[in-house]
């Protein structure tokens, strides 16, 4: 589950972090 939300904030994830 966890894993398709990263796929889709995969990139505002890395720019967040």
């Amino acid at each position: 589950e966890m894993g398709d939300v990263n796929k889709d904030s995969s990139n505002e994830y890395n720019i967040n972090q």
